[in-house]
């Protein structure tokens, strides 16, 4: 249906642009464009630059590209929730199970690594098999097990459900950027999947916000309840309204001859520009992880209550989500490259002016949040540019393995820098100077890789 529907649209956009100019849909072999395997579409040369827009070819914002839209934003939220609203419950379930905190700690670990394994084990199977299919089992690996942890009381089946959520979790984020990237008319493309990334910030403070009232009420397996029942919802939505951009070939076609997405993705240009995204990436996952796990403590450490603290922590979450949008936005007005390198660079210099705020901590505090908000907004834009770097064919395999191996190594570097610089004693001026240097060294990658392929997809068969 959704093919049928992407082919009809395109055709009837085609013949009427050529009865308007004259000229006949086939007036070109070279003005052909390919909208899934094995079915393609004659165009006119006035019309080819319409095949910007996404893989569909079509540039409007309704029908399978909204419903694709709106259900990966939800999936995301989902993401948010499952994933890490057992954080807000951990020192509750920790105490019911007897398990110490460092237990905990390992059980946390162990999802983590697992995401790795998600997004590049399965993740790139969606380039092969179709983004529908992997994107609704990965949302229902993330938030089926939040309805039997607290069923269980053995530390060896919470490390297997926490395993089976970060698989799901790795898998589901790239296939849901591709997605959405696939379906995005090229003028909406940037903030489509800005929001799309930014949607877990807002299930990250949606689990807050219910932890803080169910838990009080109800108890803590209740909200994992609650979690996981909205999942099977929301996959139960996906099953019924999710469209396929890349369908797994029909038998009845002719198979397209095969392609390697790794042979592709090794190619020495291609190779160069993913490592320079990976460095950007991993840099901005060392200060937001750093953010997400520690700058309650930092915030703590400057004289504020855990209540204050909190809300502190939730509103900088609200204010990435708005600059999120923004960024995405301006990305499609002025282009992406030149916003997320202005961006990389504000979060740098604000970094950099808390290093010299030893006197007016509240301020210094104020401007901390706000640079790991707009890094934070950066990095969701950085997320657009990537997905739009590389041809569909291989997009969800090129975003598995560099935003999963960024995340990972990031991810883990921030989080245990953390603990051993705020051992030593770093106060929050030193730590503001070190997450300035981050963003600096990701700053010169960015620009790097944008000098490489400025605008253009790297990704195509042949490296452009």
């Amino acid at each position: 249906m959704d093919l049928q529907w992407a082919q009809s649209r395109l055709w009837t956009k085609v013949q009427s642009q050529a009865e308007s100019t004259g000229e006949a849909a086939s007036s070109s072999p070279s003005a052909s464009i390919t909208i899934f395997a094995g079915a393609s579409v004659e165009l006119p040369p006035a019309y080819r630059q319409d095949a910007a827009d996404g893989i569909t070819g079509v540039s409007t914002f309704r029908g399978p590209p909204l419903r694709a839209a709106v259900l990966c934003c939800l999936f995301m939220v989902m993401q948010g929730v499952d994933t890490f609203g057992i954080s807000y419950v951990a020192p509750l379930l920790g105490a019911d199970f007897g398990i110490a905190p460092a237990q905990i700690g390992l059980v946390f670990a162990a999802s983590v690594i697992a995401s790795l394994v998600g997004a590049i084990g399965i993740a790139p199977l969606s380039d092969r098999f179709g983004r529908r299919r992997v994107l609704l089992v990965a949302v229902l690996l993330t938030g089926a097990p939040s309805l039997f942890i607290p069923l269980t009381r053995d530390m060896s089946m919470l490390v297997v459900l926490r395993v089976i959520v970060g698989l799901g979790f790795g898998a589901a984020l790239p296939v849901a950027l591709a997605l959405v990237s696939d379906f995005a008319p090229a003028r909406f493309r940037s903030r489509l999947v800005t929001l799309t990334t930014t949607a877990i910030v807002v299930g990250m403070s949606l689990s807050g916000l219910a932890a803080s009232l169910m838990v009080p009420r109800f108890g803590w397996p209740w909200l994992l309840y609650a979690s996981g029942a909205a999942s099977m919802v929301a996959v139960t939505l996906g099953f019924l309204l999710l469209p396929e951009s890349r369908p797994a070939p029909r038998r009845d076609l002719p198979a397209a001859p095969p392609v390697s997405a790794m042979r592709t993705l090794l190619q020495p240009a291609v190779l160069l520009r993913s490592a320079l995204f990976g460095v950007v990436l991993t840099m901005s996952y060392i200060v937001l992880n750093f953010a997400v796990y520690w700058l309650p403590t930092v915030i703590y450490n400057e004289g504020y209550s855990v209540g204050d603290a909190g809300l502190i922590g939730s509103t900088r979450q609200l204010l990435t989500v708005a600059l999120g949008f923004v960024v995405g936005f301006t990305m499609d007005r002025l282009g992406a490259s030149r916003v997320l390198v202005v961006c990389h660079a504000a979060a740098m210099v604000l970094f950099m002016l808390v290093g010299g705020m030893s006197i007016f901590a509240a301020l210094s505090l104020a401007v901390l949040l706000l640079g790991m908000s707009v890094l934070s907004a950066g990095l969701s834009g950085l997320l657009a540019l990537v997905s739009a770097s590389y041809d569909a064919s291989v997009r969800a395999t090129a975003l598995g393995w560099v935003q999963g191996l960024s995340r990972v190594v990031g991810g883990s570097l921030g989080t245990y820098m953390g603990g051993v610089l705020l051992g030593a004693g770093w106060a929050q001026q030193q730590l503001a100077l070190a997450a300035g240097l981050a963003a600096a060294i990701g700053l010169t990658a960015l620009v790097a890789a944008v000098s490489l392929g400025r605008g253009a997809a790297v990704a195509t068969g042949t490296c452009k």
